[in-house]
């Protein structure tokens, strides 16, 4: 059964002027974001989603009249051996809490449900008490205040080990250790809730009523959030993040069992779904009470409530009575089995020395005796060898059987849990190297642009330096060549110097000329063609203008140029710019 509660405004959503988003039109039906005329053209949202339900509460519905209607016919059913559970779902501050356990001036559906079990509660009847909670993925003892308690699974079920139980005889009793251990419970201010539930909470009460035991839960489920709007931070949105984790692992497993029945439900991702996993293979009559608020400040909120509990009106439940297995072992059965057997042949065998004795005389009631007796004998053989059977049947594994398992269950338990642990030290170590190649890279790439920057640099620093001596040998030259300019002026004259530059130029580039193939071979075609008798007044000329020159510059020394050969004349020319260079370092040093 699916019931939805849609609470009144609250003075939060009042201060903000809200619209309501949720229209009743019936007992079963709920419209979602109806289409009014005050809807705005250009909404963007869904609208006039209906949804069916098995019952549906008006902002106006008391906790009475949802216990009424909903919950006490189910009650009954505890006391006809089945298993019942009751969950309260809802975001936020939705008023799950409030149809749990009430207020000061109204009872909760918890309460009314211990008076009408305490009502019909017989003296051979047991009921046993246990409250816990499933705060941060641990599932902790509000009896007992014991800690991250373990889960193992047992035959058809799942067992908390060291889960403490009180066995309670009346309301008052069980009402007192109720609140004692709702004082415990993980509660905190958010955003949203001034008082709000940070944990599962889970009330069990386990009946044993005439060879039947049934289990009733009343879960009081954590509020889903969005971190967005709470503004959760720290330890605040670490609880969130574990209880929308647990409450996405329910949903995952209503999900699975709406397509199949039978396949596979991840109901092991967390510790709610593996606690709820015998109430939602269908071992349980279930009751959820959706829980959603009016206000289109929570408009999302409300549609994936409404969403959650439509999906779980599709499961199907097929629950059965639970039977207490007779407290009998297989050798007191068979010991039974044996009596009746030689109590069958006995009578068996009087009944035959009856039928033959002749003179004993057995009227009609004693035969009629000794056939009932020869039934009921034939009888209860065949219910003990029914029950042996059923014993057998029920009882597969001895106790020294079982606890092996659980040990095995524990060993597999333990190297899970290691390899798990190695698991998450291998993903650390790996992002650690990760990390370092990581970083080695960088320093790498680093290292080399600087390496190519201080290249570039040396390189550029040599190509520099090499340019400053070759423009200051320049330099230098160009200096040289004009204090031997200007010394040569002072000494032969202006129009002397000239002619002296320009011969000397002339030479100098028929001397770079002459290292050419082509002007070699110009120059011994030249010296073929040249006419024996005009070669001496050529080196007259010479040798007029070198004693000229010797004459007119002091410290120069020339030989005489007929006296030289013609084809040494580059020869001559270096010596010649040997003395010109001392012959201007003297006179330098003579004007400084």
């Amino acid at each position: 059964n699916v019931a939805v509660r849609v609470r009144p405004l609250n003075q939060k959503e009042l201060l903000q002027s809200p619209t309501k988003i949720l229209q009743i039109l019936s007992q079963n039906q709920i419209v979602f974001d109806p289409i009014t005329q005050e809807t705005k053209s250009g909404h963007t949202r869904q609208k006039n989603l209906t949804f069916n339900y098995d019952s549906v509460y008006t902002e106006h519905s008391t906790n009475k009249q949802i216990y009424d209607n909903s919950l006490e016919p189910l009650i009954q059913k505890l006391f006809e051996g089945f298993n019942l559970t009751v969950f309260a779902y809802g975001a936020t501050s939705s008023g799950k809490t409030h149809t749990i356990q009430g207020c000061q001036n109204q009872d909760g559906i918890m309460h009314m449900s211990l008076q009408k079990i305490f009502q019909n509660l017989q003296l051979d009847s047991t009921l046993q008490l246990s409250f816990y909670e499933i705060y941060n993925e641990q599932i902790n003892d509000l009896m007992h205040q014991q800690q991250n308690l373990q889960l193992r699974d047992d035959i058809g079920a799942v067992k908390i080990i060291n889960l403490s139980s009180v066995p309670v005889s009346n309301y008052q009793q069980a009402i007192q250790l109720i609140n004692k251990a709702l004082q415990l419970r993980q509660t905190q201010a958010t955003g949203e809730n001034l008082n709000s539930s940070r944990s599962h909470s889970i009330l069990q009460l386990v009946l044993t009523h005439q060879q039947k035991t049934s289990k009733f839960l009343l879960i009081d489920l954590a509020g889903s959030e969005r971190l967005k709007r709470t503004q959760a931070e720290g330890q605040r949105l670490f609880e969130g993040c574990n209880i929308n984790q647990s409450l996405l692992a329910l949903g995952n497993c209503l999900s699975a069992l709406c397509r199949s029945q039978t396949g596979y439900v991840p109901y092991r991702n967390s510790k709610l779904t593996r606690i709820l996993k015998e109430t939602l293979s269908g071992q349980s009559k279930v009751l959820m009470i959706c829980a959603v608020s009016p206000s289109d400040v929570v408009y999302e909120d409300t549609l994936n409530s409404l969403t959650y509990a439509q999906r779980a009106t599709f499961i199907k439940c097929q629950t059965k009575i639970n039977i207490q297995a007779i407290q009998m072992t297989t050798n007191e059965m068979n010991q039974l089995i044996n009596t009746l057997k030689e109590e069958n042949l006995q009578l068996q065998s009087e009944l035959d020395k009856l039928k033959q004795n002749d003179e004993t005389f057995i009227n009609s009631e004693e035969l009629d005796i000794l056939l009932e007796q020869l039934k009921d004998s034939a009888k209860n053989m065949y219910v003990s060898q029914a029950e042996k059977r059923y014993l057998e049947y029920t009882t597969p594994l001895d106790t020294q059987s079982i606890v092996k398992c659980g040990e095995f269950e524990n060993q597999l338990f333990l190297k899970c849990q290691t390899i798990k642990q190695n698991l998450q030290k291998f993903q650390q170590k790996n992002k650690f190297f990760d990390l370092k190649i990581s970083n080695c890279d960088t320093e790498l790439k680093l290292n080399q642009q600087q390496s190519l920057s201080t290249l570039r640099g040396k390189i550029c620093d040599f190509e520099t330096q090499k340019r400053k001596k070759l423009e200051t040998q320049v330099n230098m030259q160009k200096k040289l060549f004009g204090e031997l300019k200007l010394i040569a002026l002072v000494a032969l004259g202006e129009q002397e110097i000239g002619n002296i530059i320009s011969k000397f130029e002339h030479l100098e580039t028929q001397r770079n000329d002459e290292l050419t193939s082509s002007q070699l071979n110009e120059t011994t075609q030249f010296t073929k063609e040249v006419n024996i008798t005009q070669r001496p007044i050529r080196q007259q000329a010479l040798q007029n203008w070198a004693q000229n020159s010797m004459r007119k510059v002091p410290g120069l020394q020339r030989k005489p140029i007929d006296k030289r050969p013609t084809d040494n004349y580059e020869k001559e020319i270096n010596e010649l710019n040997s003395q010109l260079q001392n012959l201007g370092y003297s006179k330098r040093s003579q004007i400084k």
